[in-house]
């Protein structure tokens, strides 16, 4: 599995908090530490995709039509905006891959933290707040893991379910570049990640009908190879995009 799954994941960024409605440039960090996740990369039409996608980016296909979906469930224990330690937090994010090697267009970011999704409108980035959320791992036996998650928004919802499997093809995490379009323009989040723990899982996902991924995969349930891991990160976040920024934290240190 392609190094984008667990790096399609977390966020973070530097330099002075200006407010959303400022028309100039607009960047914040975000720090995570001791994080749980699972996720799974998903073939879909690019067609159903692609209206969901901003003009300007391209989408990344096979050639016969395909394109790359990642879907991710994240459980932080802790996590820091600018510094400033903020209680636990459960996430999800729905992303498509992008031509071109720039990393990954976020289609739908849900939250339970009110604190995630006020540092996200200083750079104009959608998130919602869960209707409903738990992003829940059980260790039965040592590094043995497996994962839970429910989200629910609006009356839709996605529900998956990771367990150990052996044999799924991986590569070592890398840091991970996601996009998007806030009213201002262009968002671009770099995500510098260390993972303590990386294995394979199989992901069973289940959708509500009118949710975002069926509408996307076709099917209200699908099960494929999958990842989990724990870790640390940090993660910039600017917008419009400018010259690249270095974030002012280490990953680990809240």
């Amino acid at each position: 599995m392609r190094a984008i799954l667990l790096s399609l994941i977390l966020m973070s960024a530097t330099a002075p908090l200006l407010s959303a409605a400022d028309p100039a440039r607009q960047s914040i960090e975000v720090s995570y530490a001791d994080c749980d996740v699972f996720g799974a990369l998903i073939p879909a039409r690019e067609d159903l995709v692609e209206p969901h996608v901003a003009e300007g980016f391209t989408l990344r296909g096979d050639g016969t039509g395909v394109v790359t979906l990642g879907v991710v469930f994240v459980d932080c224990p802790i996590f820091a905006v600018e510094g400033k330690a903020e209680p636990a937090m459960d996430y999800f994010v729905l992303l498509a891959e992008l031509d071109g090697g720039i990393g990954s267009y976020d289609l739908l970011e849900i939250t339970t933290s009110d604190a995630w999704q006020n540092a996200m409108e200083v750079v104009d980035k959608p998130s919602l707040i869960a209707d409903s959320m738990v992003v829940d791992f059980i260790r039965p036996a040592g590094e043995v893991v497996h994962g839970f998650a429910y989200v629910e928004h609006g009356g839709e919802w996605v529900k998956a379910t990771a367990v150990p499997a052996a044999g799924v093809p991986m590569s070592t995490p890398s840091p991970s570049y996601h996009w998007g379009l806030g009213t201002h323009g262009r968002i671009y989040a770099q995500h510098d990640n260390v993972f303590s723990r990386f294995g394979a899982s199989l992901i069973t996902l289940e959708g509500s009908p009118g949710s975002l991924l069926v509408q996307l995969v076709g099917a209200e349930q699908i099960v494929l190879p999958g990842v989990e891991g724990r870790y640390c990160a940090i993660s910039l976040f600017e917008s419009p995009p400018g010259p690249t920024l270095q974030p002012k934290g280490e990953c680990g240190q809240l």
